[in-house]
């Protein structure tokens, strides 16, 4: 391949951003290509000491895009299974790096194991990427497949003076977030705790040092949450969120005054009556096929995307 025969272009500027970061990202698009059989989008960075200049050839990516836009357009159903792609491998990526897991596992591999496991992750990785940034070169330029059918269709079905409400019900996500998920999880943790005697003021005034003395139960599970959840609020060279961050989302639930009990009800009713929304103007709508398809993407879409990334850095963690 010769870089000679593109357009580069500057796109952006960054400092101090980690190699292995950026080659998963511009070899993630050969990747691409062959997995999705659609022409190539390039990128490239140069760097200069510490700073980073972002490369593309804009018009490869436009050729992506309407690749991708002809597969979307050809068959509706296209983009729900780029997303349960993506789903079930980024699933995979997480449990072969989480083997990996605490490193003291890796003190009795061979040179030749450790560099075979980092060309495996970084192709994870890549794979990952590849898949997970498809949607948004289907979208490229102002473009958007999802939005402009869920406008159209709204437009002809709905009252105007409805379709605000109409579209805040199909775009609302069809399931909980992993940051929600995190939420549900602690507050179970402190449904245990939550109506003992001297609980509430004892963490609401004490240090994490001096919980794990006075609240060595709770500690304990706390410092197992932060484990299991650290990840949620990654970035990509971390750190994991420590067991005092977690420390600080339980003093501001017990700051609200507002039981574990009725936070986890509520959470669990707005995304019934979320759903049970979207029930009640399908059938008061009555959507063809492809327009029912565009209505569960509405929703799926926002929610998946998110989750892409949350994934995406779950996994990376298992290299750092």
């Amino acid at each position: 391949m010769s870089c000679k025969n593109y357009q580069w272009e500057v796109i952006a500027h960054d400092y101090h951003s980690p190699l292995f970061r950026n080659q998963i990202w511009t070899r993630s698009l050969f990747r691409q290509a062959e997995l999705l059989e659609i022409p190539r989008a390039v990128a490239g960075f140069a760097a200069d000491g510490v700073r980073v200049e972002y490369l593309t050839d804009i018009s490869t990516w436009g050729r992506a895009h309407e690749a991708l836009r002809a597969l979307a357009e050809g068959d509706v159903r296209f983009l729900r299974s780029l997303i349960e792609r993506t789903e079930i491998y980024c699933q995979d990526m997480v449990a072969w790096g989480e083997k990996f897991l605490p490193p003291a596992s890796l003190n009795d591999a061979s040179p030749a194991e450790l560099c075979q496991w980092l060309d495996e992750f970084t192709t994870r990785q890549e794979t990952a990427y590849a898949l997970g940034i498809a949607p948004v070169i289907l979208d490229f330029s102002g473009f958007s497949f999802v939005e402009s059918n869920l406008e159209k269709v709204l437009r002809a079905k709905a009252p105007p003076e409805k379709y605000q409400e109409y579209y805040q019900v199909f775009t609302a996500p069809p399931a909980a977030s992993f940051s929600q998920d995190q939420e549900t999880a602690l507050l179970e943790l402190l449904k245990s705790f939550y109506h003992r005697s001297g609980f509430r003021q004892r963490v609401l005034d004490s240090s994490w040092i001096e919980l794990r003395q006075s609240e060595p139960e709770f500690a304990a599970r706390l410092q197992a949450h932060a484990a299991a959840w650290g990840w949620v609020y990654y970035v990509y060279a971390g750190p994991a969120f420590s067991p005092e961050q977690f420390l600080e989302f339980v003093r501001g639930h017990l700051k609200r005054n507002v039981s574990p009990e009725q936070a986890l009800a509520a959470a669990a009713a707005s995304l019934r009556v979320a759903n049970e929304n979207k029930a009640r103007l399908n059938e008061l709508l009555r959507p063809t096929g492809f327009e029912q398809e565009i209505f569960d993407l509405a929703g799926l879409v926002v929610w998946s995307k998110p989750r892409r990334k949350a994934r995406w850095q779950r996994g990376r963690r298992t290299y750092y």
